[in-house]
């Protein structure tokens, strides 16, 4: 039986023709409308298989998360700008080199910093469960908005406090 099934690009998630969806999966492992593969094209940095397949996961959770973002002093593997979280792939050489291992954390560091939280998922996760791996994520993505919200509710409070002891 034959059944039709629409394709989206995972970037901007317009449909795109079967032919484009098959073309853009096989050279970039992505399904990118003509428009993202040009994008997809110009990025200086090119994101590894585990990080394009958890961006493509997150995507269609409709994660709003942005491939190989830049940031102040550096790219990062996936961005979620809405809940202002990192997330780092990481092969195995972070954990096995001590020079890598101790730059992520001076990059973890910093990016807390500008308030961004760092998730490092290693390789196996993605390659071996990616289910459960980006069910995690959401859950992490949906607390961290929780916890801007009450941040900002109560910045807001004490705004009003402060206003108020000047009247």
């Amino acid at each position: 039986m034959n059944y039709c099934y629409d394709h989206y690009c995972c970037r901007c998630f317009t449909t795109i023709p079967k032919s484009v969806y098959n073309n853009s999966f096989e050279n970039v492992e992505l399904p990118l409308c003509i428009t993202c593969q040009n994008w997809f094209d110009r990025l200086c940095v090119k994101p590894t298989s585990c990080a394009k397949k958890l961006f493509r996961h997150l995507r269609e959770r409709n994660i709003k998360a942005e491939l190989e973002s830049k940031g102040k002093f550096k790219t990062v593997d996936i961005t979620v700008e809405s809940a202002l979280v990192h997330i780092e792939v990481d092969g195995s050489h972070h954990n096995l080199n001590a020079t890598t291992a101790i730059k992520d954390l001076w990059r973890t560091y910093y990016s807390m910093k500008e308030a961004y939280f760092t998730l490092r998922i290693p390789n196996a996760a993605i390659r071996h469960d990616i289910e459960t791996t980006v069910k995690i994520i959401s859950g992490i993505i949906i607390e961290r908005k929780k916890q801007l919200k009450r941040f900002r509710e109560l910045q807001f409070i004490q705004s009003r406090s402060e206003q108020q002891k000047i009247f």
